[in-house]
């Protein structure tokens, strides 16, 4: 008879690794069709545990976007941005750590959303409704100077955040960045963060 802990064990490990490395939407529909698999095993009775293997909701709640967010100060310890690639990443992080903006929603900032001069984002909503939202401190900052940068690449996607280099031959330089070309950039940078606290 097949051992039933060491199965689901190995599943959770293997649903971390998903929620880990894909943004979390990306996450969920591979976990769900993974889970969908498995019933269809159990209901033709070729896998016994099939039928156990769902997704445990804790782990969707630990999704990257949930977690405490970054203080202000540890962005100020930060070092200057020196390239185009960490002024990108710096306004990336300010908005994500100390506004609260998601990932879908910082991949689907155009340029057009952005008002530096009334400090505003326009943020698109559930049914084609947006709303508008007041930045200001360091997320100001930081987007003020990717502005300039990005202004100055003259880039032809209305995308606000764009790739800078090849993404695994896929996303060619001056395209909109993928949710999971923004989650690692997120990662990367929360690591910086907590290095410095």
């Amino acid at each position: 008879m097949i051992a039933k802990w060491p199965i689901l064990q190995g599943y959770n490990e293997y649903i971390e690794c998903v929620l880990a490395q894909r943004c979390p939407a990306s996450a969920r529909r591979h976990i769900a069709s993974l889970s969908a698999f498995s019933r269809m095993l159990a209901s033709r009775s070729h896998f016994p545990y099939g039928a156990v293997l769902q997704l445990p909701r804790p782990l969707v709640a630990d999704a990257p976007e949930k977690h405490s967010f970054a203080s202000p100060a540890g962005f100020a310890a930060l070092p200057p941005p020196a390239t185009p690639k960490s002024v990108r990443d710096y306004a990336l992080s300010a908005l994500y750590e100390l506004e609260g903006i998601t990932v879908a929603q910082l991949r689907g900032l155009d340029v057009d959303d952005v008002d530096m001069e009334a400090g505003m984002l326009r943020l698109a909503g559930r049914r084609r409704r947006g709303r508008l939202v007041l930045i200001s401190g360091q997320p100001v900052t930081d987007l003020r100077r990717w502005v300039a940068v990005r202004h100055a690449l003259s880039a032809r996607d209305p995308a606000l955040f764009i790739s800078l280099h090849w993404t695994a031959g896929r996303s060619k330089p001056g395209t909109r960045l993928s949710c999971r070309g923004l989650s690692e950039v997120l990662r990367r940078m929360r690591r910086e963060l907590d290095e410095l606290s």
